[in-house]
């Protein structure tokens, strides 16, 4: 399939009222919060798929997290741990 338009859009609103109005498509992690998109839209995992996405989050090693950068971070666990493509699995070292 060859595509006559490419479109970037650089903020979520965009990119959401982009799927919501027209027939584009968006390839990324499927990860969709129901209480945000609604449900006029939809994630459909690509068929016979052997590639997995690792999504995550990288600190200095040294760096001593702050009551604020933990925070952060649940807060997009728990977001991801919502998302309509199903639940992550968290790894602590």
């Amino acid at each position: 399939m060859s595509n006559k338009k490419l479109i970037y859009v650089t903020d979520r609103s965009s990119l959401l009222s982009m799927l919501r109005n027209t027939n584009s498509f968006n390839i990324g992690t499927g990860c969709l919060l129901p209480d945000i998109v609604g449900d006029a839209i939809i994630s459909i995992p690509v068929e016979d798929c052997i590639d997995m996405m690792e999504i995550g989050w990288l600190k200095l090693k040294n760096m001593k997290m702050t009551q604020e950068m933990t925070l952060y971070v649940q807060l997009l666990e728990d977001s991801l741990n919502r998302c309509t493509c199903g639940s992550i699995a968290t790894e602590q070292s």
